[in-house]
């Protein structure tokens, strides 16, 4: 799995507007219900027979007129059939009607590459209705920002999707100008995993006090930018930029293995990477044209191979030696010179025979592993 993360600047800007969110309504939905499973242009009277058998004829005109008002029906003439629109057939897929409020709203919003330029939620700020009482109630409150400043680029008339809970929402009408918020920060997580699935989240909590501030946990559209990206590619990317390691020379080794491989020098590796021949390897905060900039992170259990055969033969002789742990004779050590051998399968290295190990030990005497060859050789065991 890799992961990568960073912080995304969140701005608020309180404005006068009218904005549509996406309410359960019960009445509306069985309309549009009804309208999907006849097929057919509805009338007022399909809405009163069907639906509201009980009540006067005039509820069904009602109920229709109301839907068409709303946009969910499209209709030539007040009076005549009702067809259902591509909002009504929205609205029915979501489970919600956007229903329309004039006043003034906190609109929380942010500009990031993978994101774009956007409003990611929307508050209503007085539960007055009427525009004109909320502008008096604002004008008694202190601490509000003056309105003077013009709408970000990134608020716009359009709909949207609250990050806080995933409710849909429409910003119709925006007034020029309005005044800046509070400002925070979300962290953005995007993770591939080895089979190419790719997940975007923003978590965190909005700007605001405390008590208000709302919190965000939610999954989003992984946009075509990172799908560009297969994992494989971009952990090539990465170790290259980690590791200063040529990327065509990565990409040599992955197109011929298969697998995801760091050729390394051994004079470059510590003691338990030449044993392992694996390391955990930490990449910089880096930056890539379409993705944006990304904070410092790892890759986990990275294979290491030897660059060139001098360094396969210099590292194989290394294990063969660090090897040495208790008396060993030579059918001993020929059983384990092959083992090391098929730890490099993309090299040829030639481990020294028995013999020329007991005269590297009769030369190093002082070598903690020495022994392990002198003493069965002393007690006749070589021989």
């Amino acid at each position: 799995m890799i992961r990568l993360q960073r912080n995304i600047e969140v701005a608020t800007f309180e404005v006068e507007a009218t904005v549509a969110l996406s309410e359960r309504r019960p009445e509306y939905l069985a309309v549009l219900r009804l309208a999907a499973d006849l097929g057919r242009p509805l009338t007022a009277r399909d809405v009163h027979r069907q639906l509201f058998g009980n009540l006067p004829e005039t509820v069904g005109r009602i109920v229709l007129d109301r839907c068409s008002l709303l946009g969910l029906f499209d209709r030539t003439r007040p009076g005549d059939p009702a067809t259902l629109s591509s909002a009504g057939a929205l609205a029915l897929e979501r489970g919600g009607i956007l229903l329309a409020e004039e006043g003034l709203w906190r609109i929380y919003h942010a500009t990031d590459p993978l994101l774009g330029a956007r409003p990611l939620h929307v508050q209503r700020l007085v539960d007055e209705t009427n525009a004109q009482a909320t502008r008096e109630v604002l004008k008694k409150q202190r601490g509000r920002p003056q309105p003077g400043a013009p709408v970000p680029e990134a608020i716009r008339v359009g709909p949207g999707t609250s990050l806080v809970d995933g409710r849909p929402f429409e910003i119709r009408e925006l007034s020029q100008r309005g005044g800046i918020g509070a400002q925070g920060s979300l962290r953005l997580h995007l993770e591939w995993s080895e089979s190419d699935a790719i997940e975007l989240a923003l978590r965190g909590t909005l700007p605001g006090s405390p008590k208000e501030a709302p919190k965000v946990d939610r999954r989003l559209e992984v946009p075509a930018a990172c799908k560009a990206w297969t994992h494989d590619r971009l952990w090539l990317a990465l170790t290259a930029y980690a590791t200063r390691t040529p990327l065509d020379e990565l990409t040599t080794w992955h197109t011929h293995t298969r697998k995801r491989l760091l050729p390394r020098v051994i004079t470059d590796l510590d003691e338990a990477t030449r044993r392992t021949a694996r390391c955990e390897l930490t990449v910089p905060a880096c930056r890539f044209p379409d993705l944006g900039t990304f904070e410092a992170t790892r890759l986990a259990d990275v294979d290491i191979v030897p660059r060139a055969e001098p360094d396969a033969q210099a590292w194989a002789e290394w294990l063969q030696w660090d090897g040495l742990s208790t008396y060993t004779t030579p059918t001993a050590l020929q059983t384990a010179a092959t083992a090391i051998a098929a730890k490099f399968p993309y090299h040829r290295p030639r481990l020294p025979t028995p013999q020329v190990l007991l005269q590297q030990a009769i030369k190093n005497p002082a070598d903690p592993r020495a022994r392990f060859l002198l003493a069965p050789a002393d007690l006749g065991l070589w021989s």
